[in-house]
């Protein structure tokens, strides 16, 4: 019985001590995922969730989804939902993204 009580601190403390690393990843993670919406040919919402990734060129990013969402989506555009930090709160900010040229 000893031994499963201090396994289970042990877990707890290796636990604790890691939140300082995982706190400070969260905040890329938090700002790379994002939420695509637009609206499919029969006007009907379309959500989805996307990721960003930097490109090996300077100020581009690539928006990462499944093709079915982005087909599924008829216009032009896509709203993706960025986030921001303001006083420890994630908030959303959405922004128009041209996601296709003339319908294709």
């Amino acid at each position: 019985m000893h031994n499963s009580v201090f396994l289970r601190l042990l877990l707890l403390y290796l636990c604790l001590c890691s939140l300082p690393a995982a706190a400070n990843n969260i905040d890329a993670v938090m700002r790379s995922v994002v939420s695509i919406s637009g609206q499919n040919s029969s006007g009907e919402p379309v959500f989805a969730t996307a990721f960003m990734v930097a490109a090996s060129t300077r100020n581009t990013v690539w928006l990462v989804s499944s093709a079915h969402s982005f087909n599924s989506i008829a216009e032009e555009h896509a709203c993706v939902k960025l986030r921001r930090l303001e006083r420890n709160v994630y908030r959303p900010m959405p922004v128009q993204v041209r996601i296709r040229e003339r319908s294709r």
